[in-house]
Parts: structure tokens; C-alpha cells; sequence
């Protein structure tokens, strides 16, 4: 039995709730707004958008907006949601589809327009995805949402001064901007400046402590310091344009050479697998490296550290002394690819500190 009174009440505290991030609790004051009133289409709304932020919920989440479409079936702005959830939860092909019914009921359907830039940088159409996002901003030219993605698509097309501006907009928009400072900080590891990406990359954790993005980043411009993992960038970034080339001047190679190229392609191998291994458990001893891993990766990476010295160990007692000297060369060489970066932007903090600390009297006695 309708309770419109019950229904508005019950819906403006599920609305408030769910915008305050606390969407289980929403769930329930929105489930009881369609029990007041079940043809009321914005409770099924709110109710999707609620469940779309709890884990495992997707598909309740668009059942719920599929639901407030059947009830409101002219509404760009509801199907347009429905697309950008589809985007969000991987299902980007079928969000392109769901956004095309949204933008022919309104060519301008800002929430349709986002889902589209979103689908269209996940499926790696960069081209389409700026064409999106700068849609969005000819009647928003302040969303931050198309703003980022637009600065996306740039640095993925390799037009960092473009991509460059659109950051410092951002920034100057929203200077707590979680998506801004994440992409400023990949802008910066495209630029080899990992202690400026790293900046970027805390500053974008502290405003969202639970954004992956900013997390991954973070752990590339921890490990971009160590050279050795640039080393390795940088051969399969040169390489990947043509592998098959690559393939076959080693052939060629090994035979001229009677076979010791095969031996230094090998050891290249063991050194490529054990990079981010080996990475994560030098991490395991700086603390933004620490919180930056996840639980498993930081037990795999006890488990890399563990296993290393077993090796090291058993090769200690055995008679394979040039391979117990090629293991722990390799260990050290990596360890201290890691460890002397982070010892120099310790001193460099401190000696600023200290340079501050100097200069701040003098400026402040200094003649107005």
C-alpha cells in the first residue's frame, strides 16, 4: 500500500546516507522507501547506486537501475548510469551500447558521455575517449571527472605538455584531487622523475586511502628508483615494437657466438622474473613501500625474501661457490640499487630541512 509521506522520509535518508558513504545502512532505508512506495522509480535509483559501491552487489546494483528504467523509461540520465556502471564493474562493450540508447534521448547526457570516455580508455580507444571527454566539457568545462580522463587520454597518446596543462587545471580545480595527483604522478614516471611521481602518488592516497590506481603508481616510482628495474623498462619498452626482430637477431647471435648469447639471454630471463619479486621485498623495508603492498603481496614477498636465503644458504654448503657468488652478487647489486636511492632522498630531505630551518629566521628579519 502506497505511504508517500513513509516513502519521501525514508528515501531522503537513504539519499543522505548513501552521500556520506555509509551504503549498507542506505540499502535498508532505501529498501524500506519501496516498500512505502514500489512504482516510485528514484529509490530503485538510489538503491543501485547504493549497492554499485558494495562489494559483490553488481549485479543487485543493476538490477535495482534496470528496475527504475522499466518505471522511468524516458529518463537519459537513469540509463546513462546504468552504462557508467557497466563500465565501472569491466562490462565496457555493453556500457558503449546502454550509453548510445542514453545519448539519443540527449546528445549532451553528461553521465552517458562520462560512461563512454570511461569504456572507450578501458578498451584503449584513446582517440574516441578524448572526443568523449571533451564533449563533456564543452557544457562542464569545470568536471574534474572529464578533466582527468581527458589528461589520460593525452598522456596515453604521448602528448605530455597537453596532458601537463590539464593537470595543473585540475590541481588548481580540486587541489585535493585524488584522480588529479594520480595522474600527475604517471605523467611523471613518463617524464623519469619517480620522486615526483611518488609525491603525487602519497598526495592521491591520503585524499583516498583505497585507490588502486594511485597504489600501482606508487609502487612503480618505488621501484623506479632502483636502476636495474629501469634497465628493464626501458629494453621492453625499445622491444616490444618488434619482439620477432629481437627473436631473431638472438638466433643469429647465438649461432655466430656458438652458443653464449643463449647463456646471457637466459640469465637475462631469471633476472626479469625475479625483478618485481625481489622489488617487493626490498619494499617490505620502507614504509611507504610497506603500506603500498597489498597482504599478499606482502607475504609473497616474506616468501621471495625467505626463499633468496635458503638459496644462499644451501649454495654456502655445497661446492658451487662461482654460483653462491653470482647469487649474492646479483642480491647485493639489487639491494643496493634500491637501498642508495632511498638513503639519498632521506639526506636530501634532511639537508633541505635543515636549509629551511636556517633560512627562516634570516627571512623573517629580513627589511619589508
Amino acid at each position: 500500500m502506497m505511504d508517500r509521506p513513509a516513502y519521501e522520509a525514508h528515501l531522503a535518508r537513504g539519499r543522505l546516507l548513501r552521500e556520506s558513504g555509509r551504503n549498507a545502512e542506505a540499502c535498508i532505508q532505501l529498501g524500506d522507501a519501496i516498500q512505502a512506495d514500489p512504482d516510485r522509480p528514484e529509490a530503485y535509483f538510489e538503491l543501485g547506486m547504493a549497492k554499485s559501491e558494495l562489494p559483490g552487489r553488481q549485479t543487485e546494483a543493476l538490477q535495482a537501475i534496470d528496475r527504475a528504467i522499466s518505471l522511468a523509461p524516458n529518463s537519459a540520465h537513469y540509463i546513462g548510469t546504468k552504462a557508467y556502471l557497466q563500465s565501472n564493474f569491466g562490462q565496457h562493450l555493453a556500457a558503449l551500447q546502454t550509453q548510445e540508447r542514453a545519448l539519443q534521448m540527449d546528445p549532451w547526457c553528461h553521465i552517458a558521455l562520462l560512461a563512454q570516455a570511461n569504456a572507450y580508455t578501458k578498451l584503449k580507444r584513446w582517440t574516441d575517449a578524448e572526443q568523449s571527454a571533451r564533449l563533456m566539457l564543452e557544457t562542464h568545462p569545470h568536471d574534474t571527472a572529464a578533466l582527468n580522463l581527458l589528461a589520460q587520454t593525452l598522456r596515453l597518446q604521448d602528448r605530455g605538455p597537453e596532458c601537463r596543462a590539464i593537470i595543473a587545471q585540475i590541481l588548481a580545480l580540486t587541489p585535493n584531487d585524488a584522480f588529479g595527483h594520480a595522474n600527475a604522478g604517471y605523467e611523471a614516471l613518463k617524464t623519469n622523475d619517480p620522486l615526483r611521481a611518488r609525491q603525487h602518488f602519497l598526495e592521491s592516497l591520503r585524499t583516498d586511502p583505497h585507490y588502486d590506481f594511485a597504489r600501482g603508481g606508487l609502487l612503480q616510482s618505488l621501484r623506479e628508483r632502483n636502476w636495474l628495474y629501469r634497465f628493464n623498462r626501458g629494453f621492453l619498452v625499445a622491444i616490444s615494437g618488434n619482439p620477432g626482430g629481437l627473436r631473431a637477431l638472438i638466433f643469429i647471435l647465438g649461432i655466430c657466438t656458438g652458443g653464449i648469447i643463449f647463456g646471457f639471454a637466459f640469465l637475462y630471463m631469471i633476472i626479469a622474473l625475479t625483478l618485481q619479486p625481489l622489488s617487493n621485498f626490498f619494499l617490505l623495508f620502507n614504509p611507504a613501500g610497506r603500506s603500498a603492498l597489498t597482504a599478499k603481496e606482502r607475504f609473497r614477498a616474506r616468501l621471495t625474501g625467505a626463499s633468496t636465503i635458503l638459496v644462499l644458504v644451501v649454495l654456502a654448503f655445497t661446492k658451487l661457490e662461482g654460483l653462491l657468488f653470482l647469487v649474492g652478487g646479483y642480491l647485493l647489486l639489487f639491494g643496493l640499487g634500491v637501498c642508495v636511492p632511498h638513503l639519498f632522498d632521506a639526506w636530501r630531505s634532511r639537508r633541505e630541512m635543515t636549509a629551511d630551518r636556517l633560512n627562516g629566521p634570516a627571512k623573517e628579519g629580513a627589511p619589508q
